[in-house]
């Protein structure tokens, strides 16, 4: 079977080779337990072999059992934890046009 990559993942410089981090990966509930996330993320290794992204990564919540349990087949938990920061929208200064209109910049 083989699957389009999902437009999730995307690639970044990471050491000599570039990695892959697979940023969502949704099932429909109405189909999961079908083996549609497993022949995705085998998809995904697939390519990754023949692109040569390593590593390939992902994270999911602790609390997501079922996830976690299809992920467990594939690879290990590490202990990475995550830190994020929200900046408000920095506010866009008005302009005038030469017909006098005032645009966003």
């Amino acid at each position: 079977m083989s699957l389009a990559l999902p437009p999730a993942c995307c690639t970044q410089a990471h050491g000599l080779s570039p990695a892959c981090y697979l940023e969502d990966l949704f099932v429909d509930p109405g189909v999961r337990g079908q083996g549609i996330g497993r022949a995705l993320i085998e998809d995904l290794l697939h390519t990754a072999r023949k692109r040569r992204w390593s590593p390939v990564y992902w994270h999911t919540r602790q609390s997501n059992k079922a996830a976690r349990k299809l992920y467990d087949n594939f690879a290990e938990a590490d202990d990475f934890v995550r830190y994020r920061i929200f900046l408000p929208a920095e506010k866009r200064k008005r302009r005038r046009t030469a017909a006098g209109a005032s645009r966003r910049v």
